[in-house]
């Protein structure tokens, strides 16, 4: 007997084994989708993981019903790294399947119900049964949402049960279909007329049909230069380019004048320009360069530390190129989707079509076209890939190089669902199953990466100079106490502030504000009694939207309207405190009438091309000023930037959380690099409470090292990475005293069996999301230590408790290396 085990898209243990039957022997390989059957009638589609005769220890195994594809969908080295994601990140096969591959090419299966042919009983259905039994005796079978749609109800799950328990209906399964391919229509001429002497006796016939001979002539002209057999246009470009052409087309393929061709169409356009070499690399960024081909020859990583502007994008450019030259295929990751937008325009004037982007506001039709895209690595497909955490899943077949840009960013860790990994590190551990090189490059490095590059373990490249020569930012400090003592602050601004705006736009260039917080402002209080509007679901203040006149939970998004009337106390004196992205650009309209204003947050750029829309109206000039969150600082190359406004330094620097220095800094430093991008010296000014704090200097001095010897001292002395590993364990539930019980348990559970430090368990900042209360632990693993074998102990304590009475139902989330 041969078997197959195989994982599924759910959060089961490990994988499930299933017999091969004969007809698939030759068939079911590693990497290819099977279609199985799980419980009573519920279909499935999985990965065959792996092919073997080891015979279960169970009685009864279920046959596969079949094998989808004649080729692989997932290759052995991206199984590898599900494996390897599943045992690191402490989560299931399936979980990682399911983060891995586009929904298009999952495959999972929807239920229907039809008329059980046996029964007989009509009588017995009231009015709405038998308006649901006479649409399946016309219809055949309903899917649920057709019966929702039949029955006006929203969830007609109970409905069915209640028929289907009465032998009225049967429920079964039929596996969704898959992306359907992109096809256009062409017009082609048939061989009747493949001549000039058919074409003109053609002519004369539709004589008194003008509107058809017209398109005709129109045809032939919008065509020429081709053989009449070859001559060709898509049916839409010549209806387009021809008023009323639509039944002159419908017309002339009735007299077998046109043939219709359908054929198949990337749903990626095409780059219709020139193609330009690189450009030549200044004598700075040529030095680095060759310091990272020299470094690749004995380490697999090396990390580019090189200040903002000081053009690494040229750098990685020519590095695909020689990669690409010998035949690799290149991932280049970003952290932010905003930032595909500028450098895909960047790569396509040198790579044109060999540039694919992968993200997730791209549809799974979108999607899975580059998955298979990427599985042929031919030379007319994309094989430069340009995407945001999800692209290092990719079935790469000849992976040569890996560039993380940015690689300091958070928004390369994947907080949830599971598998809760990190991009960066993934990418490194992706690129050594290929035998593939790494390029992390930073202006402000992780402290993590940079510790790694100070010990040897990475290749570093410093590239201090800024291209042309150009001038770091002057940075200059506003002191919001001194002013607020004053009076003299004007909404948000300080006086200083106001003036560098004004003369900035006077000079008709642009002005850049940084305020990490959206919405309009973060809560409201009751100055009468102290009431504060919270979230009913969350442990958290609710937001005021002014724009959509809501108070909104950014966790669950549970809403209310706002009020000027204290519910608790009746006086009418709530009032909102502190300002987000949507307040400083009403006040930037109020203090500037004549400026033209954009606002770029997570309540902007909700749409496919919302981000591309905002970037290209300011490259282009057409806007003065761009407010925005933490989405602004990373990487944005806009030409007329010639100030940069950081609007609360302080909210970042007291963020309790142990990054919150080095995450300060970084995101200082990032937005102050989009001033005096090209032809003068930009000025940054930081508004901040406290003026001598020493992160506030390190940010003046531009001094990155002397942060990162501060930081990394105190880590080393509390035991944080990069000299301990961390994992986070979440205790969830919905009764606060089973959290309080469980977390407990689960501590008394692990602490006997591990030398590993352990904070907790406590209560986080916000201790309740969507219901469910959090208690939180927190595991420092020294270096020195099997990591593999304190997971081993987590994960059995997990299995322990939750085989507890009492604690079957308590969520234990597992986060490894919490960013």
């Amino acid at each position: 007997m041969v078997f197959a085990d195989v994982i599924l898209p759910l959060f089961i243990a490990g994988k499930l084994t299933y017999k091969v039957p004969d007809k698939f022997l030759e068939l079911a390989i590693p990497g290819k989708r099977a279609v199985v059957p799980l419980g009573k009638n519920k279909l499935y589609t999985g990965i065959i993981a792996r092919i073997h005769n080891e015979e279960p220890d169970f009685n009864v195994l279920k046959d596969i019903i079949d094998v989808l594809d004649d080729a692989p969908v997932v290759l052995p080295q991206q199984l590898e790294l599900w494996d390897w994601i599943a045992s690191y990140y402490m989560c299931e096969p399936g979980e990682v399947f399911k983060a891995a591959l586009p929904a298009g090419l999952r495959l999972e299966s929807d239920s229907y119900i039809a008329l059980n042919p046996e029964f007989a009983d009509f009588s017995s259905l009231n009015s709405r049964e038998y308006l649901l039994v006479s649409e399946l005796s016309a219809r055949g079978k309903l899917s649920l949402g057709e019966v929702s749609k039949i029955l006006v109800i929203k969830s007609p799950q109970s409905f069915i049960k209640r028929l289907q328990d009465r032998k009225v209906l049967v429920v079964f399964d039929i596996l969704s279909d898959g992306p359907k391919v992109k096809t256009k229509l062409f017009l082609r001429l048939t061989p009747a007329y493949h001549s000039e002497e058919a074409l003109s006796d053609l002519s004369g016939q539709l004589k008194k049909a003008t509107k058809q001979l017209e398109l005709l002539f129109h045809f032939l002209e919008l065509t020429e230069g081709e053989e009449l057999s070859k001559r060709e246009i898509s049916k839409e470009e010549l209806v387009e380019k021809f008023p009323g052409g639509a039944a002159a087309v419908k017309s002339l393929e009735a007299k077998s004048v046109f043939e219709v061709l359908e054929k198949t169409q990337s749903r990626f356009e095409a780059y219709p320009k020139q193609i330009l070499p690189p450009k030549a690399l200044n004598p700075f960024q040529e030095e680095a360069y060759k310091s990272v081909l020299e470094a690749f020859e004995t380490k697999q990583t090396a990390l580019l530390h090189g200040v903002t502007s000081s053009g690494k994008t040229e750098i990685y450019i020519h590095l695909m190129k020689r990669y690409l030259d010998a035949g690799y295929q290149v991932l280049y990751l970003l952290p932010e989707i905003a930032l595909t937008t500028q450098i895909i325009q960047r790569l396509r004037v040198v790579f044109g079509d060999q540039v694919g982007v992968y993200h997730s506001k791209f549809s799974d039709a979108e999607r899975s076209e580059l998955w298979n895209t990427c599985l042929s690595n031919s030379s007319q497909s994309a094989r430069i890939i340009l995407g945001a955490r999800s692209a290092v899943f990719l079935p790469f077949v000849n992976l040569g190089l890996v560039i993380v840009d940015e690689e300091h960013e958070s928004s390369f860790k994947q907080y949830a669902p599971a598998p809760r990994y990190h991009a960066r590190d993934l990418a490194i551990v992706l690129a050594r199953m290929y035998e593939a090189k790494v390029l992390l490059g930073s202006a402000t490095p992780s402290l993590e990466s940079y510790y790694n590059a100070s010990t040897g373990k990475y290749a570093y490249i410093r590239l201090s100079q800024r291209y042309l020569n150009l001038q770091l930012p002057e940075i200059v400090l506003a002191d919001v106490r001194k002013e607020r003592m004053k009076r003299k602050m004007q909404d948000q601004f300080t006086p200083l502030l106001i003036q560098e705006i004004s003369s900035a736009l006077k000079r008709k260039e642009q002005v850049i504000l940084f305020q990490n917080r959206r919405g309009y402002a973060p809560f409201s209080i009751c100055y009468s009694c102290g009431w504060i509007p919270r979230c009913q679901h969350c442990d958290v203040s609710l937001t005021h939207h002014k724009g959509r006149n809501i108070l909104l939970c950014h966790y669950c998004g549970y809403s209310i309207q706002p009020t000027t009337v204290c519910p608790e106390c009746g006086a009418r004196e709530v009032a909102l405190k502190g300002f987000g992205t949507e307040k400083l650009e009403m006040d930037l309209q109020k203090h500037f009438p004549e400026a033209s204003i954009l606002r770029m947050d997570q309540d902007t750029t909700r749409g496919k091309f919302s981000n591309e829309k905002i970037i290209n109206q300011f490259s282009e000039g057409k806007t003065n000023i761009l407010v925005g969150t933490q989405m602004v600082t990373k990487g944005l190359d806009f030409d007329n930037v010639s100030l940069v406004g950081i609007m609360d330094a302080d909210s970042m620097l007291n963020f309790p959380d142990f990054r919150a220095f080095e995450r300060s800094f970084q995101l200082m430093a990032q937005v102050s690099g989009r001033a005096g991008r090209k032809n003068k010296r930009g000025k940054v000014i930081v508004q901040t409470l406290n003026i001598e704090h020493p992160v506030i200097q390190n940010i003046v001095d531009n001094d990155f090292e002397g942060l990162a010897k501060t930081q990394l001292h105190e880590r080393l002395l509390f035991h944080y990475p990069p000299f301990y590993r961390l994992i986070e364990i979440s205790v969830r539930h919905k009764d606060r005293s089973v959290v309080n019980h469980a977390a407990r348990e689960f501590y008394d559970l692990v602490r006997p069996r591990t030398k590993a430090d352990m904070l907790g368990p406590e209560f986080p900042a916000v201790s309740m999301i969507q219901n469910y209360h959090i208690k939180q632990i927190l595991v420092k693993v020294d270096k020195s230590q099997n990591p593999a074998i304190i997971r081993s102990i987590l994960t059995d304590a997990r299995r322990i408790l939750l085989a507890m009475p009492g604690f079957g139902s308590v969520q234990l989330i597992f986060d490894v290396d919490p960013a």
